[in-house]
């Protein structure tokens, strides 16, 4: 504000002559410059103190004063830019300007009154009419001092001697009194009247009249009849007077240049046409000319609009007239035959132009009453008909075809509109014509003006109004044209070859082109001359948003939002790596999708790309235009929407656009407390069968169709709707509540942009969802993440309000100290090193391959762009956690954090070494000066890890790079172990995580560099080097790191390198010590990774999981080293699957686990020669054989279902191997044959522990979970053996082989399979744990009926057998009946999960993957 106050001081010192600024008038303009242009909204308030004030002596306000008896034409002029420049900021601040509008009305004022100027006094009156039109409530009549203020203008109209100009502003600023103060003015309105008809009359006979007072008077009028239009009535003649007036008014002379007095009398009747209908109705033809004429003025648009708008108020007064009658009826007959035969011929003749076919359209809707009365319904629908012929020519193919359609278009839908309300019933083909015509609509909707946009809106509108009432014509139009609508929104402008005849823009979305349209559509508009109750217009509001929401479900069922993996190599720039990408073959999205995560060099590649680029723009559309625009709709389609997006993310779980999707999903339920009140605890089985009864079939037709969803499918969902809605909230609770915390386990291991969505999803969910303790992580996620990402870092402050304002202090207090710490980065920033802070430094998502890359995103978030005069956006995240701090109050010392010189983060505190090491000698020309750098290390890799300034960041990169490579050059030829040590230990881990940091510059630093540090110190001769395990044991360390997916999938491809460089050192060395070393290498390796994979850490295993996916495509190349590790890694790997729970499953170890048994067993059977022989080297089987028995007998029996089913097929594929020419049949015949049935029996019945059924009481329900565990486990191992022929049916029933198979069914059927939620034994137990035993006991039933099914099919022996015979004898009981239907027809009251049929998909995926994966084995 210094430079307002230096122009303000220059200004006022003009006037007392102490400045050498000579032009006032310049001064002002620069006044006026700096404040309505250079200042920002922030400084608004100060600068309107500074400019307005009185208090302040050098305000604008005060120059005025001090010179308004001053006559010199330099402070005339800078008096009149300074009332210019009041108009102006009062224009530009709006209501805002309240508390300075009594000041600024007694300076017009009383500038008035003392200016001797007439220039200036005229002056005085915009700024005040600009204060009366912005009806500020702080300015009623008196504070506004109305009445004295009228008698003074009368007083000067009449007697004064000011200008004409002056006197025309002040009979419009007399009507303006009138208008906003009409309790005031009611003893003036009859003097106002009169004098404003006797200017009138006056100045239009007069010879040289006055144009200005002649427009000032028409406006006068405007505005007095507003509440004064009786005041005409009681005046001799008056009415007809006005209406001559208005008459001369649109009949100006030729030689006319301005058309104020034309458009004050075109205005004068579109606002009161109703006044004066009787007068237009009797001079009609002649009125149509005078309005028509101005409609197709040539050079004034402006004047042709205002013409047009009177001309419908003129032709809707001349039909209501010839439709009520009033008039002789000959005369209303030539009336409307000379109008219907004018639009007739203006529509038919080839010489008409767009402004008559404009005015005949117009005509024909404006007419449809009239003619409806007078000629009847079937001359109404030929009147219909011809404008859909004349609709039909019209085209959208280029450029002029689309201009001519905007002229019209508007036009003809409210002639539709107008002709449909007329008629009784609307056919088929009306609505098709009319669905063509909005979809001309949408087509042009990018081309229209923001100006030319309005009158569709009013248009579509009163459409809607008029379909609404003839019954489903409606819903059967938007059901037509809403989900191409839609897609038109999602798409983009298209990208022209030179001999298309389209219109090219440019290359961008279209979706916040379509945002407003889409708002219009959901608010229509409130019509004049039509009723439109607040109900009507909810009714009609909500079924476009019914069938909007059915178009976005629909588009999202139906895109193809498949992909697959891209292997690329690491290439200078994007544009390379997709021309050096190798496609994989697809695979499922939810079992390889994952290994996307886990190597860097891998992506993904959509199966098609104009599929994705339609469903990214429609998540942002989602984003824009559901949480502004009929939230309260939303409840009813939270199942719905919810339902549908998370089977699709299910389907595609890398997907994010569906995470940000549910984020909206979620935001809007949390503002329209959609799940108020509701708990896990308070929805109980009834609940959640009783609403879940009338949804199944729907759910089951959308799911198992999902991708061909036709327009039908609107019905059901309706039907949904008005069925269920309000039982929909116990579904929604508890799909959504169990999606979230699987969204919380899977975003452990995504990434970048995946990441962010998924912690925008899980930190928008509403409080009733999840406890504060699963939130804390994904909650330092995004504050971690947000230093780079700011949109981010106000997510988080969001979720940490949100729990402030909505959570019990006591609740929350807990986690601050988890938190906290991360708020104090942010207030460390300056606003100078958060350039670039809105975007990830991440390159392209998805690739399409080629050469050009359809779904470039150089950027995975677009940077926002920040004006120089508005605060930085990390200004507003310091502000607001300055403003939390304040609400936390005394919990605000958590910002500090714990102060340990231990913990990571604070190495710099302490010396890596007893000694300085770090020797650098500077070779100055008189001296060598030895640096010691110890000291510096610590502080440089802090600074390049953690620095929030990315200047310093790349600067300390730079600098450790070249300190690591001088430490390995100077010790590169000395023995081992060379003095660096201990700093090695600290700086490798270091390395390895700026190898993966989000800054691209630093991986390009670092990631290069480790691998060239792994080839040189993977040639170290000597057994476990200290610089060689201080690599690898940080590379260890960061395969099993807990926070970032991206350092334990490097970690893993490190240590691939290093084994294969070790090897390859091993064939490049002629030494035996080199040959020695590479072995004790793979050992030192392999011996870490296998306490990795035993480890309870979930995290841990994961890192071994994917260091042995790695290394496992190295160890196949060499025949040593499978000779060697191969089963030992087999063993170790199986031993993992023990470990996983359920939870843990979600993060993928299982998964990866498998894929590397697999790949192993893959490559022993190509090469069984290398493990079929003994071997003392191996540690853990000496040959196939003995790893084949310990299989069988140690974990197919397993309860652990992933072990025990990768141990069935391992068994099958490996068993053959272990003697030429058998089969795993044979083997296990033979093991029959030596230990009889009973060893086979006891393997899978866990040594016949099943005859011990628990007892049902509540302290039993873990030894009851554990029974239907061991239950499940022995139905699965049979039907394994039978469908292998390992044995036979006769085995369930032979005494030899001692089975109690058959007694624990029958316990089980009896006694514990209808068991349900509200038994007595679960009264003191919680959902989880009573969720646990439901599943288990469901697997059971899932497995005794797959039993069956193989036992009654006969494929395991005649079914008519003795033994087939006596286990259909002792299972097909009436209890396994009853059983049998329950679960076919309420499978819920057993105990299924709600959701059964995304679970019976993905136990059927899961299952076709199994066998398809068994086969391959087998076949292989």
């Amino acid at each position: 504000m210094q430079t307002l106050t230096q122009y303000l001081s220059e200004l006022h010192g003009l006037v007392t002559k102490h400045t050498s600024y000579s032009d006032p008038k310049a001064l002002v303009a620069d006044i006026s410059n700096y404040v309505l242009h250079e200042v920002s909204e922030d400084e608004q308030a100060l600068c309107s103190s500074l400019l307005l004030a009185g208090s302040y002596e050098f305000s604008l306000p005060r120059f005025i004063e001090r010179t308004v008896m001053m006559q010199d034409k330099a402070f005339v002029d800078a008096k009149n830019e300074s009332l210019s420049l009041f108009d102006a900021y009062i224009k530009r601040l709006g209501p805002r300007i309240s508390d300075y509008a009594p000041l600024l009305r007694n300076l017009l004022v009383n500038t008035f009154r003392k200016e001797q100027s007439n220039r200036i006094q005229a002056a005085t009156f915009k700024p005040l009419q600009r204060l009366l039109n912005l009806k500020l409530q702080s300015m009623d009549a008196n504070t506004f001092g109305v009445r004295d203020l009228t008698e003074l203008y009368l007083r000067e109209f009449i007697v004064g001697k000011t200008s004409s100009t002056a006197r025309a502003c002040m009979l419009e600023t007399l009507g303006l009194f009138a208008l906003h103060f009409p309790s005031a003015m009611m003893d003036k309105a009859m003097s106002l009247a009169t004098i404003y008809l006797e200017t009138l009359n006056a100045q239009f006979k007069s010879n040289k009249p006055d144009m200005q007072l002649i427009a000032a008077s028409l406006k006068g009028v405007t505005s007095l009849v507003v509440h004064f239009d009786g005041t005409f009535l009681t005046i001799n003649k008056g009415l007809g007077n006005l209406y001559s007036c208005v008459c001369l008014g649109l009949e100006p002379p030729p030689s006319l240049a301005r058309y104020d007095i034309p458009k004050a009398a075109l205005r004068l009747v579109i606002q009161h046409g109703p006044l004066i209908r009787e007068y237009l109705t009797e001079d009609s033809e002649k009125m149509y000319s005078r309005i028509t004429g101005w409609c197709k003025h040539k050079t004034n648009k402006k004047m042709r609009d205002l013409g047009f708008n009177c001309l419908e108020v003129f032709l809707t007064q001349v039909a209501n007239e010839l439709v009520v009658g009033n008039r002789n009826v000959e005369h209303d007959s030539t009336t409307f035959r000379f109008f219907m035969k004018n639009f007739f011929e203006m529509l038919a003749a080839p010489t008409s132009g767009v402004h008559e076919i404009s005015i005949a359209i117009r005509g024909f809707g404006r007419f449809a009453a009239p003619v409806q009365k007078l000629l009847g319904t079937a001359e109404l629908k030929k009147m219909l008909h011809a404008l859909f012929t004349f609709a039909q020519r019209m085209d959208t193919s280029g450029q002029d075809q689309i201009e001519d359609t905007i002229l019209h278009l508007a036009s003809l839908i409210s002639a539709f509109a107008n002709i449909l309300l007329e008629m009784p019933e609307v056919d088929e083909s009306a609505i098709d014509h009319l669905a063509t015509v909005l979809a001309s609509f949408f087509l042009i909707y990018p081309h229209l003006h923001i100006h030319q946009r309005d009158k569709y809106y009013v248009a579509i509108s009163r459409l809607m109004i008029a379909l609404y009432a003839k019954g489903t014509a409606l819903r059967t139009l938007l059901s037509r044209t809403l989900f191409q609508a839609l897609t038109l929104t999602c798409s983009k402008y298209p990208s022209l070859d030179p001999g298309e005849n389209y219109v090219q823009v440019f290359d961008q979305p279209l979706y916040k082109e379509y945002s407003e349209m889409w708002s219009h559509l959901l608010q229509p508009r409130s019509i004049g001359d039509l009723e439109f109750p607040t109900e009507l217009r909810d009714s009609i509001a909500s079924m476009v948003y019914a069938e909007l929401m059915q178009s976005i479900i629909t588009m999202v069922t139906r895109l193809d939002l498949g992909y697959k993996v891209v292997k690329v190599a690491a290439p200078a720039d994007s544009a390379t790596a997709a021309a050096t990408a190798q496609a994989s073959t697809n695979q499922n999205p939810q079992q390889g999708g994952d290994d996307l995560l886990d190597d860097p060099a891998t992506t993904v590649v959509p199966n098609v790309p104009k599929d994705f680029d339609l469903f990214l723009n429609l998540v942002e559309f989602c984003k824009i235009l559901l949480p502004t625009t009929c939230t309260s709709f939303f409840t009813k389609w939270v199942y719905i929407f919810g339902r549908e997006v998370i089977a699709r993310s299910s389907m595609f779980p890398m997907v994010s656009g569906l995470y940000k999707m549910l984020t909206v999903a979620m935001k809007l339920c949390e503002s329209e407390r959609y799940f108020a009140g509701i708990s896990s605890s308070s929805s109980s089985s009834q609940q959640i069968q009783s609403s879940s009864s009338s949804l199944t079939s729907s759910s089951t037709s959308s799911s198992t169709s999902s991708s061909t969803i036709s327009a039908s499918s609107s019905d059901v969902v309706m039907m949904q709707l008005d069925d269920g809605a309000g039982d929909n909230m116990t579904l929604c609770f508890h799909l959504f509540s169990r999606f979230i915390k699987e969204v919380i386990q899977r975003s452990q291991q995504y990434k970048d942009e995946l990441l962010a969505s998924c912690i925008q999803l899980v930190l928008s969910t509403p409080k009733e969802f999840v406890s504060i303790s699963q939130l804390v992580a994904p909650l330092r996620s995004a504050l971690r993440m947000g230093l780079s990402y700011l949109p981010l870092a106000h997510i988080a402050l969001d979720a940490v309000e949100y729990w402030i304002q909505n959570i019990q202090r006591t609740k929350v207090a807990p986690y601050f100290r988890d938190f906290l710490p991360f708020l104090n980065d942010y207030l460390m920033v300056t606003p100078s090193s958060m350039q670039g802070a809105d975007s990830f430094g991440q390159n392209v998502v998805f690739k399409t391959g080629g050469s050009r890359s359809l779904l470039n995103r150089q950027r995975l978030y677009k940077a926002v762009n920040v004006k120089t005069n508005e605060k930085n956006p990390i200004q507003e995240v310091q502000s607001r956690i300055i403003r939390l701090l304040g609400k936390i109050g005394g919990n605000n010392i958590f910002l500090i954090g714990e102060v340990n010189l231990m913990a990571p983060g604070v190495e710099n505190e302490i010396s890596w070494d007893s000694e300085p090491r770090v020797k650098f000698t500077v070779p100055f020309h008189d001296v060598k000066s030895e640096i010691y750098l110890d000291s510096l290390l610590p502080n440089i890799v802090s600074l390049a890890q953690d620095s929030n300034e990315r200047q310093t960041k790349v600067a300390a990169c730079e600098l450790l790079h070249s300190i690591v490579l001088f430490m390995v050059g100077t010790n590169a030829h000395q023995p081992a172990p060379t003095p660096y040590t201990n700093i090695y230990k600290h700086i490798f881990p270091a390395l390895l995580r700026l190898a993966t940091d989000v800054d691209q510059v630093t991986r390009q630093l670092f990631s290069p560099l480790v691998m060239q540090l792994i080839h040189w110190f993977s040639s170290s001769g000597k057994h476990e080097g200290e610089d060689t395990m201080a690599l690898l044991e940080a590379a260890i360390d960061a395969t099993g790191d807990s926070e970032s997916p991206s350092l334990r999938a490097f970690g893993a491809k490190a240590l691939a390198e290093f084994l294969s460089w070790s090897i390859r050192h091993q064939k490049t060395s002629s030494s035996s010590s080199s040959s020695t070393s590479s072995s004790l290498n793979a050992k030192s390796l392999f011996k870490r990774l296998y306490s990795l994979s035993s480890h309870p850490q979930a995290y841990l295993r994961l890192g071994a999981a994917l260091a042995f996916s790695e290394l496992y495509r190295v160890v196949r190349e060499h025949d040593a080293l499978v000779e060697m590790f191969v089963l030992e890694i087999m063993h170790h790997n199986i031993a993992s699957l023990r470990l996983i729970g359920d939870d843990e499953d979600n993060i993928g170890i299982g998964e990866k686990i498998s894929s590397v048994l697999l790949g192993l067993s893959r490559v022993i059977i190509r090469k069984p020669a290398l493990v079929t022989k003994p071997s003392k080297s191996r540690r853990e089987h000496p040959d196939l054989a003995h790893f084949v028995t310990w299989l069988f007998e140690s974990n197919v029996g397993r309860h652990e279902a992933r072990c025990r089913t990768d141990a069935m097929v391992m068994f099958s594929c490996l068993a053959p191997l272990v003697a030429p020419g058998s089969s795993s049949k044979d083997w296990v015949h033979a093991k029959i044959q030596k230990d009889g049935l009973k060893s086979v029996t006891s393997i899978f019945e866990s040594d016949f522990s099943l005859r011990d059924m628990p007892e049902l009481t509540s302290s039993s329900l873990d030894d009851l979970t554990f029974w239907f565990t061991k239950l499940s486990t022995a139905l699965d191992c049979y039907i394994w053996a039978l469908e292998e022929h390992y044995i036979t049916i006769a085995a369930l029933n032979s005494k030899d082989a001692g089975s109690v198979l058959i007694t624990a069914i029958q316990k089980f059927v009896v006694d514990l399979a209808i068991i349900t939620k509200d038994h007595s034994i679960f009264d003191d137990h919680t959902p989880s744990e009573i969720e646990r035993v439901q599943r288990c006991k469901c697997s059971v039933i899932r497995n005794l009926f797959a039993l069956l099914n193989l036992v009654l099919s006969g494929k395991v022996g005649h079914p008519n057998s003795p033994a087939v015979a006596h286990v259909r004898a002792s299972l097909l009981s009436a209890p396994f009946f009853k059983l049998l239907v329950m679960c076919t027809v309420s499978p819920r009251s057993i105990g299924f999960p709600t959701d059964i049929v995304a679970a019976t998909k993905k136990t059927q995926t899961s299952s076709s993957s199994q066998s398809s994966q068994s086969s391959s084995s087998s076949s292989s």
